[in-house]
């Protein structure tokens, strides 16, 4: 009751404050809601019930803004697994010299080596062990401060960064137990970019202290690079580059030319995984839109892992483009065990008149970490404009080499068909297959994932999405962030609004 309590107040004072009596300012928000009826297949019963609710408001007057995030979940199966509570707070001050933030915010030391907070929109998470249901972020509660002085930067940033991995049904202390404290001072001057990073980070066991340094300079309008390296200090630190040392280095080239487009990154991470994911470096692997692919992404392992990614795009007459992608991460497990991560992948897309578009894609990838060691896909995505509606088939195709005691092969499939009629109502029908031998069970050939998906858009605030069937689970990537999907089947409703 207490708890109910507490989030009516504060959204009554919310509401209070952005009535028109609190002058110019306005006000806006939107509701995420998600309704579950099914289960993680082979868990019973199986028709289980939940929602789960996201609120996010916000109010802006002059240089002020104040927004908060109510979130709440209901379960069918767990009592004590439901809440509701007010997970995030924020208020800012904002001039052209000045900004100051206070609760929880979303902030970022250089590339992100040293540290980087984040959020996947419309995301929810769920752990199969606590089986609850919340938005899938990474923020820091505390403070943050913004000053810009002529061609200098500073920021200083100090709070408790949130451990995704840990539901809120538990206490804030023990899903922020990691303090960090830190500023970063840049100087700019037209194509040239400075910059100085320290950071201190600390739990009830350790004080560790971190320094960075990052240089930018565009050299052309074709041409620029970055560069960024990090390093454990203090006098306990290896400040060598030695096994036991802690450091990350991060290198990116950029060149563009007419319809040639380069871009090559280095990295050398070692030692350097900070408090609960703290550290969220650049990943140097390519973030696939394809579903399939998308669910292979290697995750890097900062205990050590150096390698490259590159990548290379043509333009071609009439919107043609191709691109090409390679990259490679090398880890060293112990002495004698350095396994390669190992993908390249090929793109191709073009126009059949002004009415069909196409994109083809092949890619090989060999990951050793996952056993793995030869990965082929491939697969097109054909789009057509027809009678004021559009079709959309996609088709993707892998097989893979499997080496645990001895070498297994086996193959994922994805189809889908998708009709748009217009701005308004789509429809997809799916179907993913697999005979994958960690999925099947016993006189199993192969395990399906059918469904039926339905999007109505009643108006530019609102959306109905609507699936039923089951769906494959497994990694997703986006933003950089990857993170597990648990397996569903039966029924599921989102609705969507902005106000």
């Amino acid at each position: 009751m207490k708890k109910n309590r507490l989030v009516w107040i504060y959204l009554g004072l919310f509401l209070l404050f952005s009535s028109p009596l609190f002058g110019q300012g306005y006000f806006r928000g939107s509701n995420l809601l998600e309704y579950q009826l099914g289960n993680i297949p082979s868990l019973k019963p199986e028709y289980q019930s939940s929602l789960y609710d996201q609120l996010n408001l916000s109010y802006k007057y002059k240089s002020f803004t104040f927004q908060t995030r109510i979130e709440q979940y209901y379960p069918s199966f767990g009592d004590d697994i439901n809440y509701i509570k007010i997970s995030q707070y924020r208020a800012n001050y904002k001039s052209k010299e000045l900004s100051i933030t206070i609760g929880n915010l979303y902030s970022m030391f250089g590339t992100g080596l040293l540290m980087r907070t984040y959020e996947i929109p419309g995301s929810i998470w769920e752990d199969r062990g606590y089986r609850v249901r919340y938005g899938f972020y990474k923020d820091l509660e505390g403070a943050e401060i913004n000053y810009k002085l002529g061609k200098f930067k500073l920021k200083g940033v100090y709070g408790r960064i949130l451990d995704v991995a840990l539901p809120p049904t538990l206490d804030n202390d023990n899903r922020r137990s990691d303090l960090i404290q830190g500023a970063e001072l840049s100087y700019q001057n037209k194509k040239l970019l400075l910059g100085a990073i320290f950071m201190n980070h600390k739990n009830a066991t350790i004080s560790d202290n971190y320094t960075s340094a990052y240089f930018k300079n565009s050299f052309s309008k074709s041409f620029s690079f970055y560069g960024e390296f990090a390093i454990k200090a203090g006098s306990d630190a290896n400040l060598t580059f030695e096994n036991d040392s802690a450091y990350s280095i991060y290198l990116s080239f950029n060149y563009i030319k007419n319809k040639i487009g380069v871009s090559l990154e280095l990295k050398e991470y070692n030692n350097f995984s900070i408090g609960t994911g703290i550290s969220d470096p650049p990943t140097l692997v390519k973030e696939h839109s394809y579903k399939l692919l998308n669910r292979s992404t290697h995750v890097p392992i900062l205990t050590f892992e150096r390698g490259y990614q590159i990548e290379l795009y043509y333009q071609l007459p009439k919107n043609g483009l191709i691109t090409i992608n390679n990259s490679l991460a090398q880890n060293k497990l112990t002495s004698s065990d350095s396994p390669v991560f190992k993908e390249i992948f090929i793109e191709y897309k073009f126009n059949i008149g002004n009415k069909i578009t196409n994109q083809v894609f092949i890619d090989y990838s060999s990951d050793p970490f996952i056993n793995e060691t030869n990965r082929y896909s491939g697969g097109f995505i054909f789009d057509m404009d027809h009678n004021k509606m559009n079709s959309v088939f996609e088709t993707q195709l892998q097989f893979i080499e499997r080496e645990v005691i001895e070498t297994s092969t086996f193959n994922n499939m994805y189809f889908s068909y998708s009709l748009n009629t217009g701005n308004k109502l789509s429809s997809t029908l799916l179907l993913e297959m697999s005979n994958d031998p960690f999925l099947l069970n016993n006189n199993e050939k192969y395990i399906f994932y059918p469904g039926a998906a339905l999007s109505y858009k009643p108006n530019n605030k609102n959306n109905i999405i609507l699936f039923y069937g089951k769906r494959r689970g497994g990694p997703a990537c986006n933003s950089g962030v990857c993170y597990d999907v648990l397996d569903f089947q039966g029924l599921e409703i989102r609705i969507m609004s902005n106000f």
